[in-house]
């Protein structure tokens, strides 16, 4: 019933919406493998995230489904909250801005049957389903805040503001906290029983998401559609910046790869390439409950240089090198009590050479303010200390006697690359 709403739902609005940026389809989904490599990860036990948010002026309806599983406790739980708000303005003036926006709805916690969906995402991983029970009682609860902020605008631009925002879900909380935007991008701080970090970047179409908790070191990463952008304007003439998402297996180990990249000139940039995995794999069938977090992230810093001259039909080819750091993470889990064993990080120096083709010309898919392209390259990595990272990871106990971590290893990427109109 909730996924044939969240399908509905965004067509019905077709008819209410005009597509500006006061109105917009947001829906997104979140995971800690889109963390760019920029927080040390501890698993938050959500194994699936989805979210849809209908914005028509000052009203806003938002419907969030989750599932999660928490193998220490033994137990697994959906969540679907369903909320709507309200935004009233008692102040306007030329620079400082004063909003209220109360929320209510209904969370509804308990076995919604997303189970089937967390196998159906395991199953392309190769990743062990965690078989533990559901809770026994499905509860319904309001859900209600109001959101008071303040905020005053400092440039043409540029925002700053403060917010209070009492909730009750599930019991009363107290947030807070500050932000900073540029147009529709920006950063925040708050706080609600911990610190938290933001940073977003609104491309229009695409709005991507970084939370990174300060103090229990947990970070997770957002990938939001706007589906209204393939209504609007369309607004992109020339990238100034790329953000590319990919996947590749390096020595049988699977990573998701991200990518940012600051232009220099119009045939080069300066990129930041990470590379990311986790899971929690079970060791052995006959004892589902003792698991190992894995938690290995690649970040390098590099060049990249497109020869011109060399492009033909609908291809473009590039060239990119770049040499960074590798971190490689170990857990022991158990439910029966026994303490949980972290294992010291490995911390070993990689080079990468990267050369592909970038398919379909730039410019020919354009939504908002953002390009689309396919890239496919040949990566070859070189890794310092293959020997330590292969006594390192095979204590994990998946991989098979004889296995071996190569230094020099090549490998295909296949990913989306999205450039950004910022200006």
């Amino acid at each position: 019933m909730s996924v044939l709403l969240l399908i509905l739902l965004p067509l019905c609005a077709l008819y209410a919406f005009t597509f500006d940026f006061d109105n917009r389809i947001l829906i997104g989904t979140g995971n800690d493998r889109l963390s760019m490599g920029l927080s040390k990860q501890n698993d938050d036990f959500v194994a699936f995230n989805s979210f849809l948010t209908l914005i028509n002026g000052p009203a806003r309806f938002h419907v969030y489904l989750d599932a999660y599983a928490d193998p220490t406790a033994d137990v697994r739980h959906d969540e679907l909250i369903f909320a709507g708000s309200w935004s009233f303005y008692p102040y306007q003036g030329d620079r400082f801005r004063f909003e209220i926006r109360p929320s209510a709805g209904v969370d509804v916690d308990g076995n919604l049957g997303l189970s089937g969906l967390g196998k159906l995402m395991d199953r392309p991983t190769s990743r062990a389903f965690l078989e533990i029970p559901y809770v026994r009682k499905t509860s319904v609860l309001p859900y209600a805040d109001m959101m008071v902020v303040g905020s005053y605008r400092l440039t043409e631009h540029i925002r700053f503001g403060l917010y209070l925002l009492p909730q009750y879900w599930e019991e009363f909380r107290l947030n807070f906290g500050a932000f900073l935007d540029y147009k529709r991008s920006g950063y925040s701080l708050t706080y609600d029983g911990s610190w938290t970090f933001t940073t977003r970047l609104d491309f229009g179409i695409l709005v991507f998401e970084h939370r990174s908790n300060l103090t229990r070191s947990l970070s997770f990463g957002t990938f939001i559609l706007d589906a209204g952008g393939f209504f609007r304007e369309r607004t992109w003439e020339v990238s100034d910046t790329y953000a590319g998402f990919g996947g590749q297996s390096i020595n049988g180990i699977d990573f998701v790869t991200q990518q940012a990249r600051l232009m220099l000139s119009n045939r080069a940039s300066i990129t930041l390439l990470s590379r990311y995995t986790s899971g929690f794999p079970v060791i052995r069938e006959d004892n589902p409950h003792e698991r190992i977090r894995r938690s290995y992230n690649m970040t390098a810093l590099g060049f990249l240089w497109e020869p011109p001259e060399l492009a033909f039909w609908i291809f473009e080819p590039f060239v990119e090198i770049s040499g960074g750091y590798t971190t490689w993470k170990l857990d022991f889990i158990y439910n029966d009590g026994t303490p949980r064993a972290s294992l010291d990080a490995l911390h070993t120096a990689f080079a990468h050479l990267r050369t592909g083709l970038y398919v379909i010309p730039e410019g020919t898919v354009v939504f908002d303010g953002s390009t689309l392209q396919l890239t496919v390259a040949l990566d070859l990595d070189y890794f310092f200390n293959a020997d330590k990272i292969t006594d390192y990871v095979m204590q994990d106990r998946m991989h098979k006697a004889g296995y071996r971590f190569n230094a020099l290893v090549p490998s295909l990427y296949i990913g989306l690359l999205v450039g950004m109109d910022l200006f």
